[in-house]
């Protein structure tokens, strides 16, 4: 599951972050549709380590009860193994849900290179936002796995697969987290 769609959501008019946005950032932070404008938003918090805060205040709270009760439905249904790709799983503490977690990490140029061709940044947002990912040793070691991705997102696909054709959860319902710091084109989180 990509969590940034998650994120996406929450801010949708009537999710439980739309108004909030508003109170925090100013009526600017709406298109003329009523949408979160996210490309300004993101300008804004780029820029601005305490905004950064604010809006990780406001969303880190609203992505760990969504996680939670995501991962309660599969556990009622009985479904299988959930993955989260999710960046900001230790800023927002979200790993305390998961069984496991998989860091997928590729050097800082490399990270600020996917975000100005995936995303269209220029160079000073991209590595602002780059920077503002970085993981801690600390939580490097609560990894159960760390794959360093230079290249493309193909190149992490076999050790991947290894670890998950081992992977025993205490059962089968268990959320399994993958962390990345990739920003390929197609989708991805912040």
């Amino acid at each position: 599951m990509d969590v940034d769609a998650l994120a996406r959501a929450l801010y949708l008019p009537g999710g439980p972050a739309h108004k909030s946005l508003g109170r925090l950032f100013g009526p600017r932070v709406y298109q003329a549709d009523g949408l979160v404008d996210r490309a300004w938003l993101g300008q804004q918090v780029f820029a601005s380590p305490a905004r950064l805060k604010r809006l990780n205040g406001l969303m880190f709270p609203l992505l760990r009860k969504a996680l939670r009760g995501i991962i309660q439905e599969q556990r009622q249904a009985g479904q299988g193994k959930l993955a989260f790709d999710m960046a900001v799983l230790f800023p927002a503490q979200a790993q305390t849900l998961m069984h496991a977690v998989i860091l997928v990490e590729a050097p800082l140029a490399l990270r600020v290179q996917r975000l100005r061709q995936g995303r269209g940044l220029p160079l000073g947002r991209a590595k602002a936002q780059a920077r503002s990912l970085a993981i801690l040793p600390a939580w490097r070691r609560q990894c159960r796995l760390v794959i360093k991705n230079t290249g493309s997102s193909g190149d992490m696909s076999a050790p991947l697969s290894r670890f998950l054709s081992t992977f025993r959860g205490p059962k089968p319902s268990d959320a399994l987290c993958r962390l990345t710091k990739k920003r390929p084109s197609a989708s991805s989180a912040d």
